[in-house]
């Protein structure tokens, strides 16, 4: 962010728990026992491991 812009939202505490990606992230592990720290390394997982996608 550059010193002149202005930041209008920022998600809530439950915003990111209730997405589909953080619901996705619970499925897999409870599943298939898939556990991922964050967003990234779902992102690299799904793109480097297509059969287990």
């Amino acid at each position: 962010m550059t010193p002149d812009t202005e930041l209008l939202w920022t998600p809530g505490r439950r915003e990111p728990e209730d997405s589909n990606v953080a619901v996705f992230m619970d499925w897999l592990e409870e599943t298939r026992g898939l556990r991922f720290a964050d967003y990234a390394e779902l992102w690299r997982w799904s793109s480097t491991d297509l059969p287990g996608f």
